[in-house]
């Protein structure tokens, strides 16, 4: 009987864990792209750059590409993004994670280690971040940069279109394409949207590509990490329980 009763306990905590995986708010992904040339002085050569949001409770996900690979000049890599919350929810904190850092030398090859970023966030009030190198106040190092001749950065190819402003000078090191941020913002749920995205470009200010939202008609819901560790648990109790069960029938 004893038996009996802590295996109806385990099927009933997964049944619970299984409903409140399912009840739990999905998370929303939205794009935003911008190609071409950006507006500013300075541009001069084209862009490729993207930046996927995705809200949940209480954390927004940000991960910023450069698709542009094998680049020509240092204004071809990202310094900053702009971005607005639907909601106008203001407050968002974030630590600065640790990420690829690429140092490109003379002959256009290059190293990559380990590093911590010098990216942080900004809060602009009302809804609206500044995600940047150093507060997004000075772009003088850590920009983003696309993969190499090869399309990645695993050493397969060189930075051989790469210019004076990119190799072996103070602009270095860069963050490898592809970084991401969790950003805490009280209040925030998967019905958050982000309305508009800015991206800088290069190492001054006002070099700028308003982005342009790839799927806001279509917005993607994907499930919380933490959703998907509740509904495992809960399946994993209910197949305990069915397991048991067929034994005793067999």
């Amino acid at each position: 009987m004893r038996s009996r009763s802590k295996k109806r306990l385990v099927v009933l905590i997964g049944a619970m864990l299984v409903v409140l995986a399912v009840g739990r708010a999905q998370a929303t992904s939205t794009t935003y792209s911008f190609t071409g040339l950006c507006s500013g002085a300075g541009c001069t050569q084209n862009e490729n750059a993207q930046a996927v949001f995705v809200t949940g409770a209480g954390v927004l996900t940000v991960t910023i590409n450069d698709l542009l690979n094998n680049p020509i000049s240092d204004i071809q890599t990202i310094s900053s993004l702009t971005f607005h919350v639907s909601s106008g929810l203001s407050g968002g904190t974030m630590i600065s994670p640790t990420t690829t850092l690429v140092s490109l030398i003379s002959n256009s090859a290059y190293t990559t280690a380990s590093g911590a970023s010098t990216w942080t966030l900004q809060d602009l009030t009302g809804g609206s971040y500044c995600l940047g190198s150093s507060a997004c106040s000075n772009f003088h190092d850590h920009t983003i940069i696309g993969g190499d001749s090869a399309n990645g950065f695993i050493h397969a190819g060189n930075y051989t279109n790469a210019n004076g402003s990119i190799i072996n000078n103070n602009h270095d090191p860069f963050v490898e394409s592809g970084i991401q941020f969790n950003i805490n913002i009280a209040g925030l749920t998967a019905n958050d949207t982000i309305t508009s995205a800015v991206f800088n470009f290069g190492t001054q200010s006002g070099q700028t590509g308003t982005g342009t939202c790839t799927n806001c008609t279509t917005q993607t819901r994907v499930p919380e990490p933490s959703s998907m560790i509740l509904l495992g648990v809960g399946l994993i109790g209910v197949a305990v329980w069915g397991r048991g069960k067929v034994g005793r029938n067999s």
